[in-house]
């Protein structure tokens, strides 16, 4: 049997057969909704969370995003996305101007509503 998750990912649920007890929720968790049977209430729309990347120039530089995604990893997934195709328009804290060689994701975190 096959689901779809309200962010409109399916999930396969033949994948959790025979698998212990909390698997499919560890899933849920991972994937679509890190609170999910948490107990606490749903938020009514997407999370911000703040994404720390490293990028290689002439030495390791970095900057931090803001970013509004339903999970860590697509957070993640996204600031990546983002910075490569911002990394010329981005404040690198180095102040060097050269090429960006590479860039990856050093930290995903979850900014509280104090924090906006």
């Amino acid at each position: 049997m096959i689901i779809k998750a309200s962010n409109g990912k399916q999930i396969d649920m033949s994948q959790f057969d025979r698998q212990p007890y909390g698997v499919f929720t560890n899933y849920v968790r991972q994937h679509i909704d890190e609170k999910w049977g948490t107990g606490e209430v749903e938020n009514t729309g997407p999370g911000h969370y703040t994404v720390t990347l490293n990028a290689m120039k002439t030495v390791t530089c970095s900057t931090t995003l803001e970013i509004e995604a339903d999970t860590k990893e697509e957070a993640r997934e996204k600031g990546l996305r983002e910075a490569y195709r911002r990394q010329n328009e981005l404040y690198w804290d180095d102040g060097v101007d050269e090429d960006i060689t590479d860039i990856e994701v050093n930290e995903v975190e979850a900014v509280t509503e104090n924090e906006n």
